[in-house]
């Protein structure tokens, strides 16, 4: 039985690397992501708002069919975009997994009273998941 991991803010080179780890490693995971905002600005033309709230419809749609939801944080500003969708995340009761960059210092503390689980690098998410794979398909 394969799990549904649903990344969000995950840059497409690293979504192609946890992809395939996990189909060399053959981990029993199923990835899929989040629809990116392709608005360059800060504002939002009249003809794209269409378009946006699609956007958001579908991702709202593939997060609340994940098992998993995965969150890739980096900078500050990308941590608070991320924000509803978390909130959307604990809202639904979806295990949330939290990605932080190592390189960024250490991740905010009020990460680990929202996520099951904060891994520093792409291996130990993997790491974890397959773990908690196992466990659930046995």
């Amino acid at each position: 039985m394969y799990r549904r991991v649903y990344l969000v803010g995950f840059r497409p080179h690293l979504q192609g690397e946890i992809r395939e780890t996990a189909l060399n490693l053959a981990l029993p995971l199923h990835f899929f992501h989040a629809l990116q905002d392709n608005a360059e600005s800060g504002q939002m033309q009249i003809d794209n708002i269409l378009g946006e709230r699609l956007r958001q419809s579908i991702n709202s749609f593939l997060l609340s069919s994940a098992d998993w939801v995965v969150f890739a944080l980096g900078s500050e500003a990308d941590t608070r975009q991320l924000a509803s969708d978390v909130t959307l995340a604990m809202a639904q009761g979806k295990d949330i997994v939290f990605l932080h960059d190592a390189k960024l210092g250490a991740p905010p503390a009020c990460l680990e009273q929202i996520a099951c689980y904060v891994a520093d690098d792409y291996l130990q998410l993997l790491k974890y998941l397959e773990q908690h794979s196992a466990k659930v398909t046995s």
